[in-house]
């Protein structure tokens, strides 16, 4: 039999592309735990596709407490992120980004996004990872002593703030402003060769 590899280890470029160096295996460390916390609810679903039904909350002193479901890889909850639910004043994302909110690369960027905002004690999961990852990680152990908890690690700049990379064809990345750069080129091209026909 087969052995699947973590998600971490799957996404481990999507977690490199959107978190900073320095957070990069408290990323990988939370969406780890958020998986095992989760796989006897998700049962044989992955869990990048797998949406958990949580207990009525509220994440603003506005919003009336309401039924929450946590979404994909970082089990991102609605009622705090979705615009619809949360508001689009609560809530750095648009109704199209959360739309796609079960798409490993939406899922990862809006983590990055929620950690800028949040810190990890976004995560519930924040106190099982390691505050000192370069330490539990080493090959062999190092001898220092070191604490469970991230929860108090603050959020920072990210890389892409305003949206996710897209990919194209072939995998490779490309940014949204790169997209309608290229896109506008070619209008422009071809709007030149038909002038340049038409005369």
């Amino acid at each position: 039999m087969a052995t699947v590899a973590p998600p971490w280890v799957t996404y481990q470029d999507l977690i490199a592309r959107y978190f900073p160096l320095d957070q990069q295996v408290n990323a990988a460390c939370i969406m780890e735990a958020e998986t095992t916390a989760w796989a006897s609810v998700c049962g044989a679903t992955p869990p990048e596709s797998c949406v958990v039904d949580l207990p009525p909350m509220s994440c603003f002193p506005t919003q009336p407490v309401q039924p929450a479901k946590a979404y994909g890889l970082y089990k991102i909850v609605d009622v705090c992120w979705d615009p619809a639910l949360a508001g689009e004043a609560n809530t750095p994302f648009t109704p199209g980004e959360w739309a796609n909110i079960l798409d490993p690369n939406y899922n990862v960027w809006a983590a990055s996004v929620v950690w800028s905002i949040a810190g990890w004690r976004a995560w519930t999961t924040c106190g099982a990872c390691a505050n000192c990852p370069s330490c539990v990680y080493a090959t062999p152990p190092c001898a220092l002593p070191c604490t469970l908890g991230i929860c108090g690690v603050q959020g920072g700049p990210v890389p892409y703030p305003r949206g996710p990379v897209l990919p194209v064809t072939g995998g490779y990345p490309i940014s949204p402003l790169l997209a309608y750069g290229v896109i506008g080129v070619t209008l422009y091209g071809l709007a030149y060769l038909d002038y340049r026909g038409a005369r």
